[in-house]
């Protein structure tokens, strides 16, 4: 499409560059939107579908990479041909009217969504805290009624962009789910910084009413506010937040993933294990040509079985004479440790009952693991 190459060369002043880190992000969300759409798709009573970028950018990176909410479209055209009885809607928005400009055109050209009926693309130009108050008045879209299934994804270059209690009041009102770019080194470098006071005052106006917080925390205090803030205040019930550093090690950001289900939680897990290969934060490469010395497989078998030797220690201290379900179990380790659900049986459950650590009481039978009661034996 030479057409396209020359309208994106003409807009390069516009666009960003993308970052080795940014490359992996585009990744991880798109991933874990297509494991997603397998949940909603299947389920019976479906009728909408929505993703919503409350800030959008242009769609397409300045070397030529596609942007997430672009991949996502293109994940939703997909699915859309084989489920015509489900409408597919995207809600993009950036402050930026030009970047809207540059998105319309690089969806129509990239994607094609305009010839797709049950595919629908919904642009706004707003500030994204007026956005956000803007999509509380869309009940038709997101309600109960609306048998939706919805992600917001929001994706502000600084901290202090974004208040908090918007997204409060989003997930009050609906059940969807949470996709949040905490920018923990742009807190932790501005929060003491009397030189860039405009941004210190952004940044403490945007965890305005968040309950427990103050400017004194570090940002690593500030992720446990902001989490515990969801899990308190919404319907986001549980939440896990994943680090992204650069090459030299110093952390960038946290995604923080939110959900009112632990089967949520379960899907964002195997798609750290499928992106990351369940490294427990992702590093930019600072030698990217250097080849591996470990295949895919082992780099995961490494992974899993330094978690298991950390672990399983704090999983018995946790329980340690206390009968709970393969659910209990389940939810802890999701939310406290890198392994995920599949885990378990193998690496947790099998070595501790051999171990005489664990009795398994075999309500359902001996081969039955996640319809059973167990019991940490005390020492």
């Amino acid at each position: 499409m030479v057409f396209f190459d020359e309208y994106i060369e003409k807009n390069k002043g516009f666009l960003d560059v993308i970052y080795p880190h940014t490359e992996y992000k585009v990744k991880y969300v798109s991933t874990y939107v297509s494991e997603w759409l397998k949940v909603a798709i299947n389920y019976p009573a479906t009728k909408n579908i929505n993703f919503i970028d409350c800030m959008c950018n242009a769609g397409i990176y300045h070397e030529g990479q596609l942007g997430t909410t672009t991949e996502v479209l293109k994940i939703f055209c997909e699915a859309a041909l084989k489920n015509s009885h489900i409408q597919f809607n995207l809600f993009v928005n950036d402050i930026d009217s030009k970047r809207i400009e540059i998105i319309k055109y690089v969806f129509e050209n990239v994607t094609g969504y305009t010839s797709i009926e049950n595919v629908n693309v919904i642009y706004n130009n707003r500030d994204v805290n007026e956005y956000l108050d803007t999509l509380l008045t869309k009940e038709n879209y997101f309600s109960y009624d609306a048998k939706a299934f919805t992600i917001l994804f929001v994706d502000p270059y600084r901290f202090g962009d974004v208040v908090i209690k918007k997204l409060n009041n989003f997930f009050v009102k609906y059940y969807a789910e949470l996709i949040f770019n905490y920018f923990s080194s742009d807190y932790r470098r501005n929060i003491k910084n009397d030189s860039a006071k405009n941004h210190k005052e952004a940044m403490i106006n945007s965890m305005n009413g968040i309950k427990g917080y103050s400017e004194e925390m570090s940002a690593e205090q500030v992720l446990e506010i902001i989490q515990g803030n969801f899990i308190r205040e919404t319907r986001l019930k549980y939440t896990f937040a994943y680090p992204f550093h650069i090459s030299s090690n110093v952390q960038l950001y946290y995604i923080i993933y939110g959900t009112p289900s632990i089967k949520g939680i379960e899907k964002i897990k195997d798609c750290i294990w499928n992106v990351f290969n369940g490294s427990s934060r992702h590093r930019t490469n600072p030698r990217p040509n250097q080849v591996s010395m470990f295949s895919v497989d082992e780099e995961k078998k490494i992974n899993i079985q330094t978690y298991l030797n950390k672990d399983v220690e704090k999983i018995l201290q946790k329980f340690k004479g206390k009968k709970v379900t393969f659910k209990e179990i389940n939810e802890y380790v999701l939310l406290n440790t890198m392994l995920k659900t599949s885990q378990i049986i193998e690496g947790v459950l099998k070595p501790l009952i051999s171990q005489n650590k664990l009795i398994k009481e075999n309500i359902k039978g001996k081969r039955n693991y996640k319809e059973d009661m167990y019991y940490f034996v005390e020492d």
